[in-house]
This record gives C-alpha cells, sequence and structure tokens, in this order.
C-alpha cells in the first residue's frame, strides 16, 4: 500500500515511517530495522538498530549533498538544517542550469502511484 496524506483531520504528529519488503525506517527516535538485520548491528528485523548504531548507516548512506553542506546547514537552522538544503540545491541548480531536483522526485512518486494503480487494476 502507497498512501500519501496531507489533509486527512487529525491530532499533529511528527512521527515518520517507512515500511518496504526489505525493512522499515521509524523516527522520533529514529530507528531501522532490515530483513536479515542491519549489517554490524542486529542480526535480524526483530530488533531495531537506533542510537549512536545509526551513525555507521548515516556514514554510508547519507546523501553526497548532505555530506557537502550538512555542518553549514546545520548552522543556518529551519528545520535541523532541511529548509537550507532545499533552497541551496534550488539556487545550485538553477545556477548551474540543471532541473530542478523537486519536479523529478514528485515526478517518480506520481509515477510509482500510478504504475501500482495500474497493477490493481489489472487483477
Amino acid at each position: 500500500m502507497v498512501q500519501w496524506d496531507e489533509t486527512s483531520p487529525r491530532p499533529y504528529s511528527r512521527h515518520n515511517l517507512i515500511q518496504g519488503t526489505k525493512g522499515i525506517l521509524a523516527g522520533f527516535p529514529t530507528r531501522v530495522a532490515l530483513d536479515g538485520g542491519v549489517e554490524g548491528i542486529t542480526k535480524n528485523h526483530h530488533s531495531w538498530a537506533q542510537g549512536d548504531d545509526l551513525e555507521k548507516l548515516y556514514e554510508k548512506y547519507d546523501h553526497p549533498l548532505y555530506k557537502r553542506i550538512g555542518e553549514e546547514a546545520r548552522r543556518m537552522g529551519g528545520h535541523g538544517g532541511m529548509d537550507f538544503i532545499m533552497r541551496f540545491r534550488i539556487v545550485e541548480c538553477l545556477l548551474q542550469g540543471t532541473p530542478l531536483d523537486q519536479k523529478c522526485i514528485r515526478r517518480v512518486l506520481l509515477e510509482c502511484c500510478y504504475s501500482i494503480k495500474c497493477r490493481l487494476h489489472s487483477q
């Protein structure tokens, strides 16, 4: 199931949850469980990798843009630096003449939802 809902009435919450066929990521506090375990941290998907253990995952999987400007973004503030990173990337794309990432992300999301819808209707 893929669900995107920003408008239904409900109490405010900052809880995040992303689940796929190979694992799950939950927020507040950030924690990860992967099929087969998190390398060097957990043995299987029955326990969370969280806290200081996640530093290994951050180092391995952090986005190159975040590695490049993450410290500056944290100093500039705004939702832990994410506001700065989004604005920085928009300006960088405009200066370089490259397509904006935000349009690409939205297109990927819409295409995924369309593909899933088509599969469901064909069953």
